[in-house]
């Protein structure tokens, strides 16, 4: 039965090549392979799908041969290095890996999000109006936008957490602080993942696995290739909500909620369904029923009278939480494809575990319900930041479903690490593209012309208001006023600069609005319209207005 008993040369060699093969394919899991390409060893594959179907193919002939040698023979197998090595990580301290992992992926997304400033791929939305907002606030002009028609950027999105960023802003005045808190925010919820998995299972393997499956995830970091959004910041408070209410801490539970529900109004939602879970799963009735009536009184505050109140106008988006056409339609919609493939892209990595734990896969429905219902399509993306507040809850669920079937399923509990390997490998398979293909994408748009313009740029003083392109705004966010081209070819450049009175013109060809009117025919025109050329540099502009000139 066991084939390679008393084959001591053949182990030995199997042990090396098992060995060199998990480290190969941790490489590609990583990297996609990509800095053999730098390095000159193989050449580029072109679209970003064939990178990611090699580190695929890597991974399955790996994962096929762990699988037979496991099931041929168990004993040589739980003898494998690779096979000690995780196991040894998972029966040391297993906070240790977990710490380990959170601070690896918040210095990341580090180097990724200076990375994409540094390229010039941040942008106005939505980073240049949050940090905006926040510069402004420490002028005294609380939370003002001109970005957004000169209003309390409260009245667009009710996200006051953004606030809790002002005092490190002071210390360091640049939009990066906000990509950088929310890195932070994200990588702690790695830490909370592996603490409610460790509360449930109570397996130090286990719990560092999901730790790591959240760490991977698309729906993870997608949102942070993109730009900050508050309500990412408010993700670890929802993970300690939920921590507290499962140890029956209640005071914690409500303090965690309610920094929670600052992230965004839409996150009186989540506390609504945490309210109700409360209530009927953990019979605290009091409570549960007190955070509903209060989630549903506060969201129709927020949206009905304190932001019309700020704006002068009604709540923008109303239409994102007001019913559909029909009963017809709304069905329709959850049954169309598109909605299909985003169930798939939320819970198909985790192997549909989420579907047995209703009570932890009911946490997702608020979210989940906006982004089905949704008529816009980046809702339905894992790379928007409209997953925020129901990855927590995917994650969540897929633990407390593994840990339904372990604990209801003998053949569960005796196969587990076999059905945890399955697991792993599904994931896996949809985890990629990985970090290092975006950041060497970044590095494309590197240039030392884009470095000298950014110096530049910021010797613009901020008493001056600038008129520019949405990948320039957040280099010259730290003003009161600052504007945004039109996408719109009606209305003019030069007409645009004319009507706010822009100090400040910047332009930029590598940043030029499609379908709009010709860079060199903008310049001319902005010169004779009495604009002074103050820097050049190949397609980069900096105009500055004579009354600027004289002041």
């Amino acid at each position: 039965m066991l084939i390679f008993q008393n084959k001591t040369v053949v182990v030995r060699t199997l042990d090396f090549l098992f060995l060199a093969g998990g480290i190969v394919t941790l490489f590609y899991i990583l990297t996609d392979g990509i800095p053999l390409t730098q390095w000159g060893w193989l050449p580029e594959w072109g679209k970003k799908s064939h990178y990611t179907q090699v580190t695929r193919l890597v991974l399955i002939a790996y994962a096929t041969a762990l699988f037979l040698y496991y099931f041929l023979s168990r004993s040589s197998f739980k003898k494998l290095k690779v096979v000690k090595l995780i196991q040894g990580i998972a029966k040391s301290r297993p906070e240790v890996p977990a710490i380990f992992l959170t601070l690896c992926f918040w210095m990341t997304f580090i180097i990724i999000s200076f990375a994409r400033h540094r390229a010039f791929d941040t942008r106005a939305f939505d980073l240049g109006i949050f940090a905006q907002a926040v510069w402004n606030t420490l002028q005294g002009h609380f939370m003002y936008s001109s970005l957004k028609d000169g209003i309390c950027l409260l009245g667009d999105h009710f996200s006051p957490i953004v606030i809790l960023t002002i005092p490190f802003y002071s210390l360091w005045p640049d939009p990066r602080t906000l990509l950088l808190f929310q890195a932070l925010a994200t990588s702690i919820n790695i830490f909370l993942i592996f603490k409610i998995a460790h509360m449930k299972t109570k397996n130090s393997g286990v719990s560092l696995l999901f730790a790591l499956f959240y760490a991977f995830f698309r729906a993870t970091r997608g949102p942070l290739w993109e730009d900050f959004h508050p309500e990412i910041l408010a993700e670890p408070f929802l993970l300690g909500a939920f921590l507290y209410l499962e140890h029956n801490r209640i005071v914690g539970f409500l303090v965690a909620t309610a920094l929670m529900a600052l992230g965004k109004e839409n996150m009186l939602g989540i506390s609504f369904v945490l309210g109700f879970y409360c209530a009927l799963f953990k019979k605290q009735w009091l409570v549960g029923v007190g955070v509903m009536i209060f989630s549903v009184l506060l969201f129709l505050a927020e949206i009905h009278w304190w932001m019309p109140a700020i704006t002068g106008k009604p709540y923008f988006y109303q239409a994102f939480f007001s019913g559909s056409e029909g009963s017809l339609l709304v069905m329709g919609r959850f049954l169309s494809l598109d909605s299909l493939n985003y169930i798939l892209k939320m819970f198909g990595p985790f192997s549909f575990l989420s579907f047995f734990n209703f009570p932890t896969f009911m946490l997702t429905f608020p979210i989940l319900f906006q982004n089905l219902l949704s008529h816009g399509e980046t809702f339905r993306s894992v790379r928007y930041h409209y997953v925020a507040g129901l990855t927590p809850f995917v994650l969540i669920s897929s633990i407390y479903g593994f840990e339904y079937l372990r604990s209801r399923l003998s053949f569960v509990q005796k196969n587990r690490v076999c059905l945890m390997g399955i697991v792993t490998v599904v994931f896996f398979l949809q985890a990629a593209p990985s970090d290092y293909y975006y950041l060497w994408k970044v590095q494309e748009l590197f240039s030392n012309q884009k470095d000298v313009f950014s110096r530049e740029l910021a010797t613009i003083p901020p008493e001056f208001s600038v008129l520019t392109h949405n990948h320039v705004i957040p280099h010259v966010i730290n003003r009161k006023n600052v504007y945004q081209f039109s996408y719109n070819p009606i209305l003019g450049k030069v007409q645009q600069a004319v009507a706010l009175k822009a100090d400040f013109i910047v332009l930029g060809g590598t940043f030029w609005e499609p379908n709009t009117e010709p860079l060199a025919e903008v310049r001319q025109s902005l010169i004779k319209s009495g604009y002074l050329v103050q820097y050049q540099n190949g397609d980069f502009f900096i105009l500055k207005s004579q009354t600027a000139q004289i002041l």
